[in-house]
């Protein structure tokens, strides 16, 4: 590879530093980088500023320096390009991310030589309606979740599948997640792990005030609705824990499977459930 982009969270302990190394390295090995304008203003480095949309245009790979957030965050524009991305891990859990920094300068060499495999994620688009007019539309690695606000009031969907009803909830919301999320607040709010490889879409209540409200695994193609049916409060929509909207009575959220795909460079053999222990484990430690 000969053009890769750097996206680095310098809110990380050590990240800073190790920015400067790996663009130190990168240039030894003559690659061109790339890296975020803000990041690239942080470090000194002002001349390899890219907007990220442009980032994922001009680059082969993008390296992503920090923890699973960092990687959502870069995900979607990369995915819309094609181009794959290598987590190296700062954060607490890194489930996405299998290199740690200590590993970092021998996985961009077998990165430079093409040594490595392409695990493909299957991502969700969610589309927001109102008065039967899409008025705003996201796509998702990790989940699409609809949950009340600030207030700890109930509020009461109702989920479709298809032309099936599912079920009327109310608790705090519902949470529609990936198999890559399932990890994620899926996980937390008693949702079951799914192997990332799988395709499917896991839909799970959050607090649900019925004991039969369980989390269901829907198949791939399934197009899910969620209506709004009533709420003395804001409703939230937040996608990948980072793109928050505000919903009202009567709106109707449309998930599915996106046409994007998130590309992770893998260079170490399959072993999710070894990372699965090792992860929540140290989370437990903490």
């Amino acid at each position: 590879m000969k053009r890769i982009g750097l996206i680095p969270n310098l809110n990380k302990e050590r990240a800073h530093e190790a920015t400067l190394n790996l663009l130190a390295w990168l240039a030894e090995h003559g690659v061109a980088v790339v890296v975020p304008e803000t990041e690239a203003q942080a470090v000194g480095r002002p001349e390899l500023a890219r907007p990220l949309a442009v980032l994922a245009e001009e680059v082969e790979a993008a390296v992503v320096l920090g923890g699973d957030g960092t990687l959502l965050s870069a995900a979607k524009p990369l995915a819309r390009e094609g181009k794959p991305l290598l987590g190296i891990n700062l954060g607490h859990l890194g489930f996405l991310s299998e290199i740690e920094i200590g590993e970092a300068e021998e996985a961009l060499d077998r990165l430079l030589r093409g040594d490595y495999t392409i695990e493909r994620r299957m991502m969700l688009v969610a589309t927001v309606m109102r008065r039967g007019c899409a008025v705003e539309q996201h796509h998702a690695l990790n989940d699409v979740v609809v949950n009340r606000g600030a207030v700890a009031r109930i509020i009461t969907l109702e989920a479709v599948a298809g032309d099936e009803r599912i079920e009327r909830f109310r608790g705090d919301g519902l949470i529609v997640a990936t198999p890559t999320g399932s990890t994620a607040y899926s996980l937390a709010a008693g949702g079951p792990i799914l192997a990332p490889q799988l395709e499917a879409i896991l839909l799970t209540p959050i607090c649900p005030h019925t004991l039969y409200a369980r989390s269901l695994v829907l198949r791939p193609d399934a197009r899910l609705k969620i209506r709004v049916l009533a709420s003395s409060e804001e409703v939230a929509l937040t996608v990948d824990g980072q793109v928050g909207q505000a919903l009202t009575t009567g709106d109707e959220l449309t998930i599915e499977r996106s046409p994007l795909v998130t590309k992770l460079v893998r260079l170490k053999p399959p072993g999710f459930f070894r990372v699965v222990h090792t992860r929540l484990s140290h989370l437990a430690s903490l």
